[in-house]
């Protein structure tokens, strides 16, 4: 993988830690009456999980000196990720106020993406580590 997407990896997780931060303060002084969910998932989908993937993707392959596995994935894994945390995310937030099953299922197939990218990173990487192309 080029240093390409993991410096956008890694923009993107600067980016949920400032979101993180943001909806934490605005939790604190009760400014808008939120829950929690926005600001764990700033920080734990967003900070940590994009770190890890950009960090995975660029620096095992290096530290094994193997071929990346399914490299055409990253794109996708990046801008699917991204994409359905923030859809998670407007989700959650107006379903808070105005409850529709529309908002629900959107919800679901969001949280369904995320656990599939995990899940086919994880297997990226194992198949990377397993390989015996150099």
């Amino acid at each position: 993988m080029s240093f390409h997407y993991f410096r956008k990896f890694l923009w993107a997780a600067l980016f949920y830690l400032v979101m993180s931060a943001v909806s934490g303060l605005i939790n604190k002084t009760h400014l808008v009456d939120l829950d929690k969910f926005a600001q764990l998932h700033f920080q734990f989908l967003g900070f940590i999980a994009m770190l890890i993937y950009g960090l995975g993707y660029y620096l095992v392959p290096k530290l094994g000196k193997k071929d990346l596995r399914y490299p055409g994935f990253v794109p996708l894994h990046y801008w699917l990720g991204n994409l359905s945390l923030i859809t998670m995310i407007i989700c959650h937030s107006v379903m808070a106020v105005y409850s529709d099953m529309w908002l629900q299922n959107v919800l679901y197939i969001s949280i369904a993406v995320q656990i599939a990218l995990l899940l086919i990173f994880i297997v990226a990487i194992w198949k990377t580590l397993s390989s015996t192309k150099k």
